[in-house]
């Protein structure tokens, strides 16, 4: 199995309420408390944290695609040795 260039269709892709509600439990350990009450004004909007923190959001969606690579890679290691 060859993953290659593994990546989002674009950086505006997944505003699903996963995605987000996912995104708002990752971001709320790096932010101070002022930060996140920010992020909860922000929240009463679908995207309103991803919208408000786009780099961080970025950071976040690279993470998720790393994350199932490795996944992946895991399972196909651990089948394959069975």
């Amino acid at each position: 199995m060859h993953f290659d260039y593994v990546r989002f269709a674009s950086p505006d892709f997944d505003y699903s309420r996963t995605s987000l509600e996912a995104f708002g439990k990752w971001l709320k350990p790096q932010l101070s408390k002022v930060e996140y009450r920010r992020l909860q004004e922000s929240l009463k909007t679908i995207a309103g944290a991803a919208e408000t923190y786009t780099d961080k959001f970025g950071d976040f969606q690279r993470q998720q695609v790393t994350s199932l690579v490795d996944r992946i890679y895991r399972a196909v290691k651990r089948d394959a040795q069975r």
